[in-house]
């Protein structure tokens, strides 16, 4: 599982991967709602990261988390 907050955000986007760290590196994505990629972070056998979406516009926005044959996906809006 993952956990993201704050959601709604206007700015910095935590996100935290729950229960058992994958062997390898996770690539988590996010998409905006036309499914364009607008940003890519890479955990590197870490738990946390942060996204900044100050500089994209407000909307709807989907985090993609994958971890080895896992897929995880949360909404995250964007004021």
């Amino acid at each position: 599982n993952i956990k993201v907050w704050p959601n709604p955000a206007s700015g910095v986007v935590n996100m935290m991967l729950e229960g058992d760290l994958p062997a390898g590196n996770v690539n988590a994505d996010i998409f905006n709602m036309r499914g364009e990629k607008v940003m890519t972070v890479i955990l590197n056998h870490e738990r946390r990261c942060a996204f900044d979406l100050a500089d994209q516009p407000a909307g709807v926005y989907l985090l993609q988390v994958i971890t080895g044959n896992q897929r995880f996906v949360e909404r995250i809006i964007r004021r």
